[in-house]
């Protein structure tokens, strides 16, 4: 059974080429898969790493804790000024109410703060468990964090994109998204994580497999 599909990018147009952004983004990739970006990343069967971080209300949650009633799926996001996450996010809203019933909790991770964690959180759907990755601490302990180059940081900068203002911080880190699937005693049963930003895993499929583990 597959879990994974290439989502398309909502704000794709017919410049995107012209303007050399598959080039970009494919050189990247490439680059990144070379040095074995994420593959250090957490294995099915093997024990998720706990962490510990706040929500978008400032209260520290740990992993281990969220765990300690049933499964938990925990999406690692680059936040909601990338569409691909911003499309993501919006399928899991689909789906949340069956995660919810089904009394499986949805963990969203990402760097982003303040306003816009609470904007993730609530594309996300108000069920959801948003937790803010300050400085990307939780995506670097789990091998799914990389520094951004020159090059792509002067193409966001030029896009408007400052990803320095945008994390609060200068370090220039950006996550790998990934999806995994936790049982209660923390051991990870689906694991999907593709240095390829393009590449998520399909939130249905992923669902139906938690479900399946309540």
């Amino acid at each position: 059974m597959s879990h994974v599909r290439i989502l398309p990018n909502p704000v794709a147009n017919a410049n995107d080429d012209a303007d050399g952004w598959t080039e970009l983004y494919d050189r990247v990739i490439e680059k990144l898969k070379r040095h074995g970006v994420a593959g250090g990343s957490p294995k099915v069967g093997e024990t998720f790493p706990d962490f510990s971080l706040p929500d978008t209300a400032g209260r520290f949650l740990s992993l281990r804790a969220l765990c300690s009633d049933g499964p938990v799926v925990v999406s690692f996001q680059r936040g909601l000024w990338c569409p691909y996450c911003s499309h993501e996010l919006a399928t899991w809203a689909e789906v949340l109410p069956s995660l919810s019933d089904a009394g499986v909790k949805l963990v969203i991770v990402a760097g982003e703060v303040g306003d816009r964690a609470v904007s993730l959180h609530q594309l996300a759907g108000e069920d959801a468990v948003m937790l803010c990755d300050v400085d990307h601490g939780a995506a670097l302990g789990t091998g799914l964090a990389f520094h951004v180059e020159d090059e792509m940081k002067e193409r966001y900068r030029a896009y408007g994109l400052d990803l320095g203002a945008i994390y609060g911080s200068d370090g220039w880190f950006l996550p790998v998204p990934a999806t995994y699937v936790i049982d209660a005693g923390g051991t990870v049963r689906y694991a999907h994580a593709d240095a390829d930003f393009r590449v998520r895993a399909d939130p249905r499929d992923v669902a139906a497999l938690a479900v399946c583990l309540r």
